[in-house]
């Protein structure tokens, strides 16, 4: 999942970013940790799942402007 201006502006800058990860198609959410790199951006660790399931994905996010966008990809990919 990337982060990008809709209008595709490449100075966006985001004040916030959460990112949750669920194994029962959203019913509950769990946390992810974001890790930062040395150029400045974010990557998500999700645990994966220790029995198959899908995983579903819901990022968060609020930009210097107070603009805030919520997605979400329900079964995001599979773990077997």
């Amino acid at each position: 999942m990337t982060v990008q201006s809709l209008l595709r502006k490449p100075n966006l800058t985001v004040r916030t970013l959460s990112i949750q990860a669920s194994t029962d198609d959203g019913r509950t959410w769990t946390p992810v940790r974001l890790t930062r790199r040395p150029h400045g951006e974010q990557v998500a660790v999700v645990p994966q799942p220790s029995r198959p399931a899908y995983v579903s994905l819901r990022a968060n996010l609020v930009d210097i402007h107070g603009n805030r966008s919520e997605q979400t990809i329900t079964r995001a990919y599979a773990v077997r």
